[in-house]
């Protein structure tokens, strides 16, 4: 499966938004709680949805023409890690369509934002994840991520990962 990764812009709000709640609606009907505050976004989120698409962090991606997932690249995330010396990109709202899963699109979403950290001299990739999302958790633990802490959110307590490149 080719893909091709677009910036998102700020008419692309609303497929953000919706993606997520795609996500939080597959994730339900699954039996994991998580991002359920997304089926009825507060209000917090949506600025950070939107701080993030002005930013031009978010990028969807398509297959052809189809939607088949998005992420968040940021170059600090101060609520989760705090501030840091050390350079790194910050990976956030990682999305697999649930029609597309099994593809190993993560896996090459994955690769993408590791030859855009080489191409940009960063040599560590920081995500998180729900601390009992076990799954997930193993997940990225399977992809080279380390966890190294956890921190407590609002609407969540989350399990910190990073990769050294």
């Amino acid at each position: 499966m080719e893909l091709k990764f677009v910036t998102a812009q700020s008419s692309d709000f609303p497929v953000v938004v919706e993606l997520l709640q795609i996500a939080a609606r597959h994730l339900k009907e699954s039996g994991v709680d998580q991002w359920s505050y997304w089926l009825q976004p507060p209000e917090d989120k949506l600025q950070w949805v939107q701080q993030g698409v002005d930013a031009a962090e978010f990028t969807l991606v398509y297959s052809h023409s189809i939607l088949v997932g998005m992420y968040r690249l940021m170059k600090e995330d101060i609520p989760y890690w705090g501030k840091q010396d050390i350079a790194a990109f910050y990976i956030h709202s990682l999305v697999i369509h649930p029609d597309y899963t099994g593809n190993r699109i993560s896996v090459k979403l994955m690769k993408a934002i590791e030859n855009k950290a080489a191409s940009h001299r960063i040599g560590i990739l920081r995500l998180d994840c729900l601390a009992n999302n076990e799954k997930l958790c193993s997940y990225y633990k399977g992809m080279g991520f380390k966890p190294v802490g956890t921190v407590h959110m609002p609407h969540s307590t989350n399990q910190l990962f990073e990769k050294h490149l």
